[in-house]
This record gives C-alpha cells, sequence and structure tokens, in this order.
C-alpha cells in the first residue's frame, strides 16, 4: 500500500486505504489467499488496458516488460516520470475490487 506520511513518519489512512485494507484482509482470511498471492493477482492487472496509455508509453513502461509485481511497487515508470501520482491512478484506486473476480476480469480478454 502507498500511505500518506507525516513529517515523523507516522502512517495516515483515508477511507479509501481502510476500504482496501478490509478488501485485502477478506481475501486473505476468508478466500485464503496469502499476501503473496494477492500481491501477484494485483499485478496481473493490466494498468495498460485500463489507462489510455500512449504506445511510447507502453513501449517503455517496466511494468509490461516484468509484471510480476504490481506497477505500484515499481521506481521507474513512466507514469511516475510524467509526475503522476499511483495514489490518484484508478488501477491502484480500484484494482483491489476485482481480485476476487480476477478470473472473470482475465477471460474477458
Amino acid at each position: 500500500m502507498i500511505y500518506h506520511r507525516t513529517d515523523t513518519g507516522r502512517r495516515m489512512l483515508c477511507r479509501e486505504d481502510i476500504d482496501r485494507i478490509k478488501i485485502l484482509q477478506h481475501l486473505n482470511h476468508h478466500k485464503g489467499i496469502n499476501f503473496e498471492g494477492i500481491r501477484r493477482l494485483l499485478a496481473l492487472l493490466p494498468c495498460w488496458e485500463l489507462k489510455p496509455c500512449s504506445d511510447s508509453d507502453k513501449a517503455a513502461c517496466p511494468f509490461i516488460k516484468d509484471s510480476t509485481k504490481p506497477c505500484w511497487t515499481l521506481k521507474n515508470t513512466v507514469c511516475r516520470e510524467k509526475g503522476e501520482d499511483c495514489r490518484s491512478c484508478v488501477v491502484y484506486r480500484f484494482g483491489a475490487y476485482c481480485t476476487e473476480d480476477i478470473k472473470a476480469v482475465l477471460h474477458q480478454w
């Protein structure tokens, strides 16, 4: 997760962060998916399909070349170089909501 932090390093959570944590806990406790499994599920979300990325952005994006981790865990993404914030990204914000039905999402392609 990407947390807002105070000057002293304390994590600040918003309602959306708390809702996201609840989803992850549900997947862990009720669906039996460990946190590494959840991370891998989130890495399957093709952000380049969900966001309007240009062909040149796609060609330069390290996530497309190595999708073993969610894009927001990578440091040198095209999005970050353009000054975009992962916390405002639709894939980061809403990706956890579709992990329970990830098979249905993947079969749509």
